[in-house]
Order: C-alpha cells, then structure tokens, then sequence
C-alpha cells in the first residue's frame, strides 16, 4: 500500500493549498499556478530527465459561446489535436521520464505568459518533486518559440531544447508571411470592409462566423479555382493539403485563419498592426504564370495590384512586442534540435533554414542539430519519431556529443539528405539593424 505525503499546490490566486500525492511511487500532479493549469506525471522508474512541453497555439475565444480550452497536458496527446500519438505519454512514462506541461494562463499568440508559466511549472516540480538530473523542454508549433527562448537564455533552467514543427524562424518573419496571403486574397476576391483593414483586421473579428463560410463558398463556385491557384502560387504554398475536394484543405484554412483572425488576436496582444510587407516583392516563375494562364486567368493585372495597391507597414512598438516574443538572437546556450517534416504548409521546413542561417551568421552553430521527416503534415511526426529526437538529444545533453545522421533513420520516416527551402521573403530582422527605419510610412 502507497504511503503519502501533503504537498504544497497553488490555486488561482497562486495561494498555497494542500494536496496528497503517492510517496516512493508514481506521481501524477494537477493544479494552478497564477492562472494555469499543468499536468505532471513521474513515473515509478524515473530516470532522473524532466521533459518539458511547450504546446501550440491554441484559439483565444471572441464569442460567449466558444469557451476557451485551458486543460493542461504532461504531454502531446490525441486530445488536443494530435490523433497519431494516442499513447504518447504513456510510452514517455514507461521509458523513465517525467513528464510536465502547462496550459499557459492564457490563449492565442501568449508566447510572453508562456516562457513565464513553463518556467514556474519547472520550478514547481522542483519544489514538489525534486531536482532533475536534465530538464529537457520541447516545444510545438507556436511553442516552439518557448523552447528557442529557453535555449538562448543565459540564466536558463534547460539542458536542453527540442523545437518541433516550429516556427522558429520567429514571430516577425512568419506573421509577416501572414500579410502576403492576405494580400494576394484581397487581390483576387476583394477585403471585406467588415473585417477591417488589410494591414489592420478588425479586433474582434471571427473566423468561423466572419471568414469561413465566405472561404467556403468562394471554394465551391469552380470559377474561382484558378483564383484560389493564384493564391496558392504567390504565397508557395504546397500543393498537398490545400485542397480537400471542393472544400478548404489545412494549409488554406490555418494560412487564411492567421491572416484574419489569428493575426487580429496578436494585433490586441501587440498594441496596433504587427505584420509588413513593404520589402516583399510579389511574382510568379514563368511555368507558374504559363499554368494559371492555360486555366483561364491572366495572372499580370494580379501581381501588379500586389505590388502597388495592397502594401501596409507594422506599428513600430507593436513590432517590437513581435520581436521580444519571440524573435530569435541567433546565440543558444544549450544543445537544440529542431524537427519538421518536409511538406508542412503552416510552419515549413523553411523555418529551420533561417534559423540555421542565423546561427551561422553569427558564427554559432555548433549546439544546432536539425532533423525531418517524410510527412506532410504539420506537427505529424509519429511516437516513434518523437521518442527517437528525445533519446537523441537526451544523449547529447549526457555526453555532450551532438547526434550523427544514423540517430534519425530513413526506417523511421527521417529523411537524412533533405535540405530546407529558403524563405520566400527578405529576412531582414532587428539583428539585421535598420530594416525598419528603411521601410517607407507611405507607399510611393
């Protein structure tokens, strides 16, 4: 019979409350800090490695009748979203490691009360459970920038960091690529007024209600194919996963999603327009334009208009809220791995080359180890794959010795020989200084 022992736990106010948890087996803690809720597990045969979960983004509800989703998971698990890993913690348990993660005390682009709630959810396990041998934080999708910063930080409390379909490229770049797919849809189908401006969306603007039943409709009128093409073309997006029949595929609705109300949520997190295209330049390469054209549709008057009419620059402190959470400062302090798969159309594989290109720039990349997989989709790496990066960095942080291409093997779905695309826009940054004060106020 389990003896236990009463454990200090914090509720809402970040009061301490007591709670019984089992002594000398495994334990499984729930409870609040300041506002959001986590999930630790340990197992019976902990091996002395914390693993840390970062998760994604998570939709920040704008109507009374969408209640925002703050349960907390130790890790990935089908029951936010990820239908191909139903026994991921499980198997994360019965090979040793601890598992924790928090639900952040808030929804949509909240990278800044993310980085703070992963971190006090660290040090509560600290507290509670005891210290680990290696604390090893993986982050997904959005969070994956909690992850990056955590490996660029200089006080940190990670030995190591695993970014996983992530959009580590950072916030600026990527939400930028956000105005380009809401430009060349203005160009084709017009911006409804009610949705606000194209370089400003509406605060309080809803997809679901506002943008996707129009998206839809658009979709199933076959005139608007070639529209839609055009779309895709201009802003790179792949092919696989745009389309689901006559209806919207993944890439096209989480691509319009962030365009619209994605990038409004983090416009009121940021304080004014976050996103830019004053440096972007629009066109097509002759077999794309040679294709649109043998479906009907001149493509030229389209690019001309993205080019002159539909260009729109950031608030400079609201880009600087972008930048602090998160860009990357191109220097990690602890070993880092990112994986993506090779036909992601949200956070593509070309996030990992600006990265990687970054760090070289500065002339520091040794503690970078980039890997990917044969899906397409995103964040779809199976159980296997996601334990193989783990043991993969778990060694590294051990020994000190980065991987070698046989720890992520085509057996698995790893594609060894697989090199990143290069984004499809200028990467300018704030490491690059100037390239905002170069922008024009006004487009000539």
């Amino acid at each position: 019979m389990l003896l236990s022992v009463t454990l200090s736990m914090f509720d809402l106010s970040g009061q301490a409350c007591a709670q019984s948890v089992p002594a000398g087996g495994p334990h499984a803690l729930d409870g609040v800090i300041d506002g959001a809720a986590y999930s630790i597990r340990v197992p019976a045969n902990w091996n002395g490695t914390l693993l840390v979960y970062a998760r994604g983004y998570r939709t920040k509800s704008n109507r009374p009748d969408q209640p925002d989703d703050h349960r907390a998971f130790a890790a990935m698990s089908p029951r936010e979203g990820f239908p191909q890993l139903p026994e991921m913690e499980e198997l994360l348990l019965v090979n040793g490691y601890a598992i924790a993660g928090s639900a952040y005390r808030d929804n949509g682009f909240a990278v800044e009360e993310a980085i703070e709630d992963t971190r006090q959810l660290v040090r509560l396990f600290r507290r509670q459970v005891g210290r680990p041998s290696r604390t090893i934080i993986y982050g997904v999708s959005m969070g994956a920038l909690v992850a990056l910063h955590a490996a660029e930080n200089p006080a940190g409390i990670y030995d190591g960091a695993i970014c996983a379909c992530g959009i580590v490229a950072g916030t600026p770049l990527v939400t930028d690529l956000t105005s380009d797919f809401a430009a060349a849809y203005a160009a084709v189908f017009g911006w409804p007024r009610s949705w606000g401006d194209i370089g400003d969306v509406r605060d309080d603007l809803d997809f679901d209600t506002e943008v996707l039943p129009l998206l839809i409709s658009q979709l199933q009128n076959s005139a608007n194919m070639p529209r839609f093409e055009f779309i895709r073309l201009v802003t790179q997006s792949p092919l696989a996963g745009f389309y689901d029949g006559t209806k919207p595929g993944p890439w096209l609705v989480l691509n319009m999603f962030f365009a619209t109300e994605g990038r409004a949520e983090l416009e009121g997190r940021a304080g004014g327009p976050v996103t830019q295209n004053r440096d972007h330049t629009y066109s097509l390469t002759a077999t794309g334009r040679q294709y649109l054209v043998s479906l009907g549709l001149n493509p030229d008057p389209l690019v001309a208009q993205l080019e002159l009419n539909f260009r729109f620059s950031a608030d400079k402190k609201a880009r600087r809220y972008s930048e602090s959470f998160y860009e990357p400062g191109g220097r990690l302090r602890v070993p880092t791995l990112t994986i993506h798969t090779v036909g992601d159309g949200l956070a593509t594989p070309a996030n990992a080359r600006v990265l990687r290109e970054n760090l070289k720039q500065a002339r520091d990349s040794s503690l970078l180890h980039q890997a990917y997989t044969n899906d397409t989709g995103h964040c779809s790496f199976t159980s296997a794959q996601f334990l193989q990066a783990i043991q993969a960095m778990e060694r590294w942080v051990i020994t000190g010795t980065q991987p070698r291409r046989d720890d992520f093997p085509a057996g698995l779905g790893f594609v060894p020989d697989f090199e990143p695309p290069a984004w499809p826009q200028p990467t300018r940054s704030r490491h690059r200084p100037g390239w905002l004060e170069a922008i024009p106020a006004d487009h000539e």
